[in-house]
């Protein structure tokens, strides 16, 4: 069984009825995560087999490290997926999440399209 897909909008981007977030992505925070990279990895992989092409994850989750995780455990099936991330404003002022935004996409390892 594979999960069904929506379109967003009238963009012309189908995305997975169920996503995959990453909180867990990383070292331990909140009482969550400690996860490491080949169960990470399985986890990207499973839910791809699924169907799976949509991808939560944001630059405060182990303090980013996160969106590195999600980035290679994607690596070249990056684009295949749709990938959104978010920035709380602890992370600093809204200039300097502006200016963290090209620091996520290469952690995620995208062009920011």
């Amino acid at each position: 069984m594979r999960c069904t897909t929506q379109n967003v909008g009238r963009s012309g981007l189908q995305v997975s009825a169920l996503g995959l977030g990453t909180m867990t992505f990383g070292h331990s925070q909140w009482g969550l995560g400690g996860v490491d990279q080949p169960s990470n990895d399985r986890m990207v992989a499973m839910a791809m087999d699924y169907g799976v092409n949509f991808f939560d994850t944001a630059n405060v989750y182990a303090m980013s490290e996160s969106e590195e995780i999600l980035g290679r455990a994607l690596g070249r099936r990056r684009h295949d997926v749709v990938v959104a991330t978010k920035a709380r404003s602890r992370m600093g002022s809204l200039a300097a999440l502006q200016a963290q935004y090209p620091g996520s996409m290469i952690k995620i390892q995208s062009s920011g399209d």
